[in-house]
């Protein structure tokens, strides 16, 4: 694993769903980087890190969203056709 680093969350005020997503990223994220011997290369790191945010925000359902993705949700809320993808 690359150096012990692990992804951080702004979601100071909500504990219980912070660490869930701790969690996803524990079981999920950090195993596919262990399988794939990601460890040192910072480079390949952000890019898969990127990858899985990708992912985990527009494609991952979510069961606490309905089986929605974070994104549809965000959609949903503000009631926008579509927003542009970061």
């Amino acid at each position: 694993m690359f150096s012990g680093a692990r992804l951080m969350s702004s979601a100071a005020r909500r504990p219980k769903r912070s660490r869930r997503r701790h969690r996803v990223d524990d079981q999920e994220f950090y195993q596919l980087l262990d399988q794939h011997g990601i460890s040192d290369d910072i480079h390949l790191f952000n890019d898969k890190l990127r990858q899985w945010e990708d992912y985990y925000n527009y494609h991952r359902r979510h069961g606490a969203l309905d089986g929605q993705t974070p994104y549809e949700r965000l959609l949903l809320k503000t009631r926008a056709e579509e927003l542009p993808k970061p």
